[in-house]
């Protein structure tokens, strides 16, 4: 949901902003500040599943597929990643390459899913979604270098999906049996996450209101 909604809010914001000579600079800080919001947004929902599985899941049988969700969301991650990049071929009037580029992350969903679901289920499902649309954000990554070159901080990007990944994974290990102390263990992660962030970014954003809060 957060995606589609980022996505209905962010094309008219790029073709308006197309024609200014600043905009592949603009466009760049964008998907910077989308992949950092997006990057706490998984940190704090997967590790957070077993709460949010109590919560809204009543009976134990239902949370049994919960450990695909970190695996969904980095695959949506990536898709936001995507709608992000697709500017280029929408700007240039390119469009025909989104057509072949959501055939290719359609084939690869279709065969993979062909492979790996007799294998591995539901969770070999979720591995090929991420694999999908990883694959398309990719691919519009390289062709749009070519047709609307936008300076993209590909490294910084990659750091806070690994840093997140890492996160989620290494704090998932500590399963004391009891929800509490999972909980309150699990979101020492995700403040990690939010100082780490704060004091890689504060220069960046030192003076500006972020939700309301002025940033020191």
């Amino acid at each position: 949901l957060g995606i589609q909604a980022f996505r209905y809010a962010a094309e008219p914001f790029f073709f308006s902003n197309a024609e200014s000579k600043d905009s592949p600079a603009l466009f760049a800080r964008v998907m910077t500040g989308f992949a950092i919001f997006n990057a706490f947004i998984f940190v704090s929902v997967s590790l957070n599943l077993e709460v949010i599985g109590m919560l809204f899941l009543s009976k134990p049988i239902y949370r049994e597929g919960l450990y695909i969700v970190p695996f969904l969301l980095m695959a949506y991650f990536f898709n936001g990643i995507y709608y992000n990049l697709s500017v280029w071929y929408k700007l240039t009037d390119r469009t025909i390459y989104g057509a072949l580029i959501t055939i290719l992350g359609a084939l690869i969903t279709i065969g993979l899913n062909y492979v790996l679901i007799p294998i591995m289920g539901y969770f070999g499902s979720a591995i090929v979604t991420l694999i999908s649309f990883l694959a398309m954000a990719a691919t519009s990554y390289i062709l749009g270098k070519k047709y609307y070159p936008v300076p993209y901080q590909v490294n910084k990007i990659l750091s806070y999906v690994v840093f997140s990944s890492f996160l989620v994974f290494g704090f998932y290990q500590f399963d004391s049996g009891n929800w509490l102390i999972n909980f309150i263990l699990r979101n020492l992660g995700v403040l990690l996450f939010v100082l780490v962030t704060y004091f890689l970014e504060r220069r960046h954003l030192s003076g500006r209101v972020v939700f309301g809060l002025k940033i020191p």
